[in-house]
């Protein structure tokens, strides 16, 4: 039963207890778990994300003005990106881009004096 429902843990569940035996959810993803790490699926994954890893790309994974994910642009003079309303935006501009900071001279991941960066910082 555990197999043959391998992906649905509720389907897996109510086979099990169809045929007399009781688990938690939590077991049978710890069981698939294990059996997972096992395979030859798991070490073809592990080397992706491993070469994956290798090729970062030099870029924050995380808007510099807000501190979340999602669309970013990337700065063209240092590596800091932003969602584009964070920094006044409603398009991605043609051609180069500078940041707010790269703008002004300032060093890359400086917050410009009177930014909205600044501003939460200060009233926190």
């Amino acid at each position: 039963a555990i197999v043959s429902s391998r992906k649905d843990m509720f389907r897996a569940k109510r086979a099990l207890a169809a045929s007399g035996v009781c688990v938690s959810i939590g077991e049978l993803q710890h069981f698939f778990y294990g059996a997972f790490r096992q395979s030859s699926e798991y070490r073809q994954l592990s080397a992706a994300n491993k070469v994956l890893a290798e090729e970062e790309d030099g870029l924050d994974d995380f808007c510099s003005t807000c501190g979340l994910r999602g669309l970013l642009i990337c700065c063209d003079a240092c590596s800091a990106v932003f969602h584009l309303a964070c920094v006044g935006l409603d398009a991605v501009p043609d051609g180069d881009w500078k940041c707010p900071a790269c703008k002004q001279g300032l060093p890359p991941g400086s917050v410009p004096p009177g930014s909205a960066v600044q501003v939460k910082a200060e009233v926190h």
